[in-house]
C-alpha cells in the first residue's frame, strides 16, 4: 500500500490506473473504524495530491473538524467526523484539472461541473456502503439558509456533524492557496465566516466554538502539510519525503 501511495505521490497522472469508470469499493472484510481511518487518509490524500492547491485540504477538514466535535460532542463523534471529512471531496477524482487550476471566474457550464462533485461524492460513498460518510461529507456545500448545494437543505434539515463540516471546509479553503489568491491569515478567514454566520448561511454556535478552539491553538501548525505525511507514513515519514522530493517546486 505505501509503494502504491508513493508512486501516484509522484504523478498524479497514474490515478486512472487505480480507479473505475464507476468507482465502487468493495470487500467481504469488516474494518473497524480506526482501520479504516488510515485507507480513508491515503485516499483522499491521492485525491488532494492530483493539485497543489488541495494537497493538504481534506486533511485539514477533517483535522479541524476533528478537534472542533471532541470539544463539542466528545470522542466518538470526533472519530466519526474525522472519517468522513477525509472522504468528502473524493468525488472530485472526476473534476478536471483545468477547471481546480483556473485562475479567473467560472464559466456558467464550469460551475455545473464542479458542483458535480459533491453529488459524486455522496454516490461513490454511498455505493461504498457508508452511507453515513456520505451524508457527512456531501453536504458540505449546504448553507442553513437553503442557498447551497446540491439540494439546498435548510437548517433543520441538516444534522449538527453536515453544519461543522460546512464551516471547516470554508475555513480550510480560505486558509489554503488558490489559483487566483494568496492564502489568507486565520483571523482573517475567521471574521469571514463570522459574517457568513451573521448572514444566516453558517451556524453560529459552531463559528464561535471555532473561534475559541482558534485562540487555544495554532490551527496554521495542525493543519500544516507535513502532518499528512506524518500520519500516513508514520516512521517512515522521512524516507517518503526523500522519495518523492519534497522540497520540489513541482509539489
Amino acid at each position: 500500500m505505501k509503494k502504491a501511495a508513493v508512486y501516484l505521490l509522484k504523478d498524479f497522472t497514474k490515478h486512472h490506473l487505480f480507479l473505475e469508470e464507476e468507482p465502487q469499493f468493495h470487500s467481504e472484510k469488516m474494518l473497524s473504524l480506526e482501520e479504516y481511518n488510515h485507507y480513508a487518509m491515503i485516499l483522499s490524500a491521492l485525491l488532494d495530491f492530483r493539485s497543489p492547491y488541495t494537497r493538504s485540504h481534506s486533511f485539514a477538514v477533517a483535522r479541524v473538524s476533528e478537534l472542533l466535535t471532541k470539544d463539542i460532542l466528545g470522542e466518538a463523534d470526533a472519530a466519526l467526523i474525522f472519517t468522513a471529512t477525509l472522504l468528502h471531496d473524493i468525488g472530485k477524482i472526476k473534476t478536471p484539472l483545468s477547471i481546480l487550476h483556473k485562475k479567473g471566474r467560472l464559466q456558467a457550464n464550469e460551475m455545473i461541473i464542479m458542483k458535480r462533485h459533491v453529488v459524486d461524492t455522496y454516490y461513490m460513498l454511498e455505493r461504498a456502503g457508508l452511507k453515513l460518510f456520505s451524508l457527512i461529507g456531501a453536504a458540505h456545500h449546504e448553507r442553513l439558509d437553503g442557498s447551497g448545494y446540491p439540494i439546498g437543505l435548510k437548517s433543520d434539515q441538516m444534522l449538527f456533524l453536515q453544519k461543522v463540516v460546512q464551516i471547516i471546509d470554508v475555513f480550510s479553503a480560505l486558509t489554503e492557496r488558490r489559483p487566483y489568491r494568496e492564502p489568507m491569515e486565520i483571523r482573517e478567514a475567521l471574521d469571514i465566516i463570522e459574517q457568513d454566520a451573521v448572514n444566516g448561511k453558517l451556524d453560529g454556535f459552531i463559528v464561535q466554538k471555532l473561534k475559541e478552539l482558534a485562540n487555544n491553538l495554532d490551527l496554521r501548525e495542525e493543519i500544516s502539510f507535513k502532518h499528512v505525511f506524518e500520519e500516513l507514513f508514520k516512521n517512515g515519514v522521512d524516507e517518503v519525503i526523500q522519495m518523492i522530493d519534497l522540497t520540489s517546486n513541482a509539489i
